[in-house]
């Protein structure tokens, strides 16, 4: 009998390329996801080292015989390469011990098709936000971002416990699902096709990022109004804003406060405020800034001002520094009406109390009215007793 490398492959045995579409979550040793070319190059590797195994490279048949996973082929006049041994064993039997060996996924079935409506990871970015990569938990963006939703969807496809998600009546499915997607490749997709809004916002909670609702519809917003707020204008005048998730150790304040924005804004009940005068307005805005479409807390009036910062405050719990708050842009005739409006307002709560005091002294700083008074209170004191006598 010929020397094992010198005979050619038999018609049923199978080459790495042959086989890569079988096999997932294949890792190389740094632990990066391998997919395409690097994933086929990485298989043939460990193809050789198991070949070079003879101990680990047997598998025993149901006669008690055993019989080699990996077998060396050689054409004549070519270099020799590793095949699976699919001519004494079956597919599966060779595949699956080779899986198992290395701790690999072996798909002896193709998932169903994709279908509309499925989202795979580079479809779900636009609707995705604060993405982080451990261990530093940095924001990412462009390739770097997609990458890591990429790796946040296999992830979660293989954590039976976190990939659910829970409908309103009770019923229980996956979030990440298989499919066999273009140029019949395997593909981790998002279960969108029904249960779109549900499934974004299991994922981001399980992911620990924010689902852009409001880009389901999305539409070209206003231009942002300079008295309005971004995130990272809120961050100085906001302080130990509380957290939205566990993990105290993650997020700088705008951060902290970006995550409040999205959460308030995807929901009616928390994105309201009621004003003295009986108006109901919103609390948060989408707005365009430059080309970024962006939210901002809802400023613009002078006069609803101090009732969206605190309405703010209150939710997200945080301290309010005064000392940052710039008034400088405000409309001054509303700014002028507003240190009486704040004195009519009674609320039980001295928190409410304070912050409105606290608000009406830093507006009457900006006014610089002429008066010998230092104190808003004692301005308007004044100017009650003057009214009387009037």
């Amino acid at each position: 009998m010929l020397d094992e490398k010198l005979i050619p492959p038999h018609e049923e045995e199978l080459k790495s390329n042959d086989v890569v579409k079988f096999f997932d979550n294949v890792y190389d040793e740094n632990g990066v996801h391998l997919v395409q070319a690097p994933k086929r190059a990485y298989i043939k590797k460990l193809m050789e080292t198991l070949y070079n195994d003879a101990k680990r490279n047997q598998i025993k048949l149901e006669d008690g015989t055993s019989a080699p996973i990996v077998v060396k082929r050689k054409y004549e006049g070519r270099a020799s390469f590793c095949y699976f041994n699919t001519h004494e064993l079956s597919q599966d039997e060779a595949l699956k011990a080779f899986a198992d060996i290395f701790g690999i996924t072996y798909i002896n079935k193709k998932p169903e098709t994709k279908q509309k409506g499925e989202l795979i990871a580079q479809e779900a970015l636009f609707f995705l936000d604060d993405i982080k990569l451990p261990p530093h938990l940095k924001k990412l963006t462009g390739k770097e971002k997609s990458a890591q939703v990429i790796l946040l969807f296999q992830q979660l496809y293989n954590d039976p416990i976190k990939n659910i998600c829970t409908l309103e009546d009770g019923t229980q499915i996956p979030i990440i699902i298989q499919k066999t997607g273009e140029n019949n490749k395997l593909s981790y997709c998002l279960n969108s096709k029904l249960h779109r809004k549900e499934v974004f916002r299991a994922f981001a909670k399980e992911t620990d990022c924010i689902y852009l609702e409001y880009k389901e519809e999305d539409t070209i917003p206003e231009n942002k109004h300079p008295r309005e707020l971004t995130a990272r204008q809120c961050a100085k005048l906001f302080h130990k804003v509380g957290f939205l998730s566990q993990d105290e150790n993650k997020q700088e304040g705008k951060e902290r406060i970006l995550q409040w924005f999205h959460h308030i804004y995807s929901k009616p009940e928390l994105n309201n405020i009621k004003l003295p005068d009986g108006r109901e307005i919103n609390l948060l805005v989408r707005r365009l800034s430059g080309s970024q479409r962006c939210l901002c807390l809802n400023t613009e009036d002078t006069y609803v001002k101090p009732f969206v910062l605190k309405r703010f405050r209150d939710i997200t719990e945080s301290e309010f520094c005064f000392e940052n708050l710039d008034l400088s842009k405000d409309d001054k005739p509303k700014l002028n009406k507003l240190l009486y409006n704040l004195a009519k307002i009674s609320d039980n709560d001295f928190s409410s109390q304070q912050f409105y005091q606290k608000y009406s002294q830093r507006a009457f700083e900006e006014l610089k009215l002429k008066t010998h008074h230092l104190t808003v209170t004692d301005y308007l004191i004044e100017k009650a007793k003057d009214a009387k006598r009037g």
